[in-house]
């Protein structure tokens, strides 16, 4: 019934912003329409979601609540959303091509589920600083630095360090390699650092090695690229003869200290990742028609 409160001039003027109802309405709309990759990602770390992209295939972990993957009501317009989102960290961390192409590959054969999953561990990982790539990159980065640092040897104890860590560091990289191409689910990945493969670089870097002030203590394996430097042996120098004593293979030894004593375990790790490394170079050398690659040490002889 109508009264004084409700006549036309004095009829309270209605603001649907300023309902509650209303507000949780409209505010649902908003985050229907949304085009933020955040909006995807919530519901999806919150099923605790895990992904291992390894020929699409993908593992999900149900949320204490029950809820899983299969639960959630994942569209094409939100896998456009999250490839977006992904590019976009492409772009800002300077990734390769070869690495985008791979991963649009990879998710172009999974369904909308999996591929959400995919690119939301992708671009998770990408955040936080743990993605395959990055790691290999910084492994690059660790092992160049150390490179740089040869000139300052000044005795047969740190040259010993020296091998050790270099060994150490090489070995990264080459299984952060592995790590990178398997997740991709792509073993003809190249990784470029300085505009060159970086199985040739050190293939290289092993010949620059071998022709430095290391020398003056180490034999070193001519014959073949000892990228994880299994074979080096110091050189003991006396007035009678030389003694060269590996530094490397084995823990036996009658002076301890002029060996780098290795476990089984780390020894298997090392020499399983050299036999990697040389199966790639024998995978370059196939692609250039069985040439060898070329010593950097007779080129610039040449020069």
């Amino acid at each position: 019934m109508w009264d004084d409160r409700f006549t036309f001039v004095k009829m309270p003027e209605y603001n649907a912003f300023y309902d509650p109802h209303c507000i949780n309405f409209i505010s649902s709309i908003k985050r229907n329409n949304s085009t933020s990759h955040k909006r995807i990602l919530s519901p999806i770390r919150n099923c605790k979601v895990q992904a291992r992209l390894s020929p699409g295939k993908v593992r999900t972990k149900k949320a204490t609540n029950g809820s899983s993957l299969k639960t959630l009501k994942v569209s094409k317009r939100d896998v456009i959303v999250l490839k977006q989102a992904v590019e976009d960290l492409w772009t800002k961390h300077n990734f390769p091509s070869n690495h985008q192409t791979s991963f649009r590959k990879l998710i172009s054969r999974l369904n909308f589920y999996k591929a959400a999953v995919a690119i939301v561990n992708e671009i998770e990982s990408i955040e936080k600083n743990t993605e395959p790539y990055q790691q290999l990159k910084k492994a690059a980065e660790r092992r160049n630095d150390l490179l740089n640092k040869v000139q300052n040897i000044e005795s047969k104890n740190e040259a010993i360090s020296y091998l050790q860590e270099l060994r150490t560091e090489t070995c990264e990289v080459i299984n952060r390699l592995k790590a990178w191409r398997t997740k991709l689910d792509d073993h003809t990945l190249t990784f470029e650092y300085n505009k060159e493969n970086y199985v040739i670089t050190i293939h290289n870097d092993y010949f620059r090695l071998i022709q430095s002030q290391l020398a003056n203590w180490f034999s070193f394996e001519k014959s073949k690229v000892d990228a994880l430097l299994l074979s080096p042996k110091v050189i003991e120098i006396n007035s009678i003869y030389f003694k060269y004593h590996p530094i490397a293979i084995t823990n036996t030894t009658q002076d301890n200290t002029l060996r780098v004593p290795l476990s089984k375990d780390l020894l298997h790790k090392f020499v399983s990742t050299q036999k990697y490394f040389e199966n790639e170079l024998k995978i370059l050398q196939s692609n250039k028609g069985n040439k060898p690659i070329s010593n950097p040490m007779i080129q610039d002889s040449h020069n």
